[in-house]
């Protein structure tokens, strides 16, 4: 891998904690300038900005839900769309890919799994997550 990179930006949307802390920080070790996502948690955010800038790093923290309300349309054709559509066999395998953004992108990863395999505490699954069914199929 080169250096760090310039000029970069990343939004990070529930950056203020767990995986998306880690993948901020991360990101900001890279040389990313990084937006912090938080819909409510505007304490645990600037935590995240702190932490960036104790390292020298460009961060600001934004207040914005991207989400969407319970029982709206909006939540059904997300759901749709996850049911039917992530990661189907109809999937296109034949799009370009840019390797160097790929290469960036495994770097980013590795350096989250080695943060989170480091942290003291086990991650939690949120009680709503999609891939919670996984991990308690596997006794979590």
């Amino acid at each position: 891998m080169g250096g760090p990179l310039t000029d970069k930006v990343v939004i990070i949307t529930g950056g203020s904690r767990g995986i998306g802390r880690a993948t901020a920080i991360a990101a900001a070790s890279r040389g990313y300038r990084v937006c912090i996502g938080y819909a409510s948690n505007e304490a645990a955010a600037q935590s995240v900005v702190s932490a960036i800038e104790a390292k020298n790093g460009k961060a600001i923290a934004v207040k914005c839900d991207v989400g969407f309300e319970l029982g709206t349309p909006e939540q059904k054709i997300f759901k749709d769309w996850l049911t039917n559509r992530y990661h189907a066999p109809s999937d296109d395998v034949n799009q370009p890919v840019d390797l160097s953004a790929a290469a960036l992108y495994e770097d980013i990863v590795r350096r989250l799994l080695i943060e989170t395999a480091n942290t003291p505490a086990p991650p939690q699954w949120k009680q709503d997550s999609f891939f919670r069914r996984y991990a308690t199929a596997a006794g979590d």
